[in-house]
């Protein structure tokens, strides 16, 4: 977590591959805990229910913080979820807020560009209307890939965020993430151990991409 230093504003996280919701929801929860031993944090969630979602951080070893808040009860989104996450906020005073995911958020159901800009453009104006961090997560349409259990990476790219225009413009930051468990890396040879991520920072303020490895068990 030391490694990844979070910016105010709207920040969009990728995922890469064909996991399920829980395998894709252990890197944000991750993060929100970590974030929540300095100040609160909102975690929404649309596939599961509380107590679920905290078996998995207790699942990498790890308390829940009680700065951290899961809610999956806020509806999908429209004018009721934006006035839901508005209150929560006033209510609550959050520092920053986890969309988990943004395509579970929208049912999967926004296919026009102007309808997705629309998504980013309500989230960017929470963000900067009450000064909260807004973090979403995603997938992405990449070519990070494995042949058998070894991997050959291709060096992600912010066109992989083609969901909305407005992802790569008005995000402060972007990383792209990929789980290495169980993979081979074909230069070394380093057998990567569970819950082993790769984090790409596509976007940050330095203009320059980053890339790091982390273990997200305790």
């Amino acid at each position: 977590m030391d490694k990844i230093k979070l910016a105010p504003g709207l920040i969009a996280i990728g995922f890469h591959g064909e996991k399920s919701n829980i395998e894709k929801t252990k890197f944000p929860i991750y993060l929100a805990n970590k974030l929540a031993e300095n100040e609160k944090v909102l975690f929404l969630n649309w596939n599961n229910y509380s107590r679920k979602l905290e078996q998995i951080l207790t699942g990498l070893g790890w308390h829940k913080n009680p700065n951290l808040q899961i809610n999956t009860s806020v509806n999908y989104f429209g004018l009721e979820s934006f006035f839901d996450i508005i209150d929560l906020i006033e209510s609550e005073d959050y520092k920053t807020i986890f969309i988990d995911d943004i395509f579970s958020f929208t049912m999967g159901d926004v296919q026009k560009f102007e309808d997705r800009d629309l998504v980013i453009k309500t989230l960017k104006f929470i963000s900067d209307r009450f000064l909260v961090r807004i973090v979403f997560q995603m997938n992405i349409d990449d070519k990070m890939f494995l042949n058998s259990n070894y991997v050959y990476e291709v060096e992600p790219e912010l066109g992989y965020f083609n969901w909305s225009r407005m992802i790569i413009n008005d995000c402060e930051q972007v990383f792209a993430i990929k789980n290495l468990t169980g993979i081979i890396d074909d230069e070394t040879d380093e057998f990567y151990q569970d819950e082993t991520y790769r984090i790409y920072e596509l976007k940050n303020d330095s203009d320059i991409t980053e890339n790091y490895i982390i273990n997200l068990k305790k």
